[in-house]
Formats: C-alpha cells, sequence, structure tokens
C-alpha cells in the first residue's frame, strides 16, 4: 500500500478563477487562513503527475454558474465574519 501525505497549497482570494497545481489524484481536504493567507490541504501521492486544478472564489450572494460541476471545499470568514468567501473545485 503506497504512503500519501498532506501538503498544502495557497489559494488567492483576490481571484475568483485560478488554477492550482498538485498531484492529479489529490483529495482537498480542507481551506483555512493561516497567518493571514488562505491555504488548502490534500492528502496526495507525490509521485503523481503533477496537473492543474481549477478553483473559484464566491462572496456570499454572488451567482454560482455551472454549480453541478463544482465541489465545495470550504469557507473562510474575513474581517470578522463581515466578509464570508466559499471555495469550490471544478470536478469536470
Amino acid at each position: 500500500m503506497k504512503t500519501k501525505r498532506i501538503f498544502k497549497y495557497t489559494i488567492d482570494l483576490d481571484k475568483r478563477e485560478q488554477e492550482v497545481v498538485m498531484p492529479e489524484f489529490a483529495e482537498v481536504l480542507s481551506v483555512q487562513l493561516q497567518h493571514g493567507n488562505a491555504q488548502t490541504w490534500a492528502l496526495v501521492d507525490p509521485d503523481d503527475e503533477q496537473k492543474p486544478r481549477k478553483f473559484f472564489v464566491f462572496v456570499t450572494g454572488a451567482f454560482v454558474e455551472n454549480s453541478e460541476r463544482l465541489r465545495f471545499v470550504g469557507t473562510i470568514q474575513l474581517h470578522g465574519g463581515s466578509i464570508v468567501l466559499y471555495l469550490f473545485e471544478q470536478t469536470s
């Protein structure tokens, strides 16, 4: 059985849509602020081929196009909860 590792990847909250390069079969676990920066953690096999994965950041009240093709990752609250953002990953 192959041993996996947990890696973290930075998410730019100023970009509505972005690509993050990670191992192809990475399992995204969560998103949180760490030292003021948004990070997502994933369970990965570091030997897998690196591939770009597409992520989207939405604010409360935003229109979410093609939601059936997105998987919710988590919620981030900024400025004491006055701004709430939601991270989704494109699944297809």
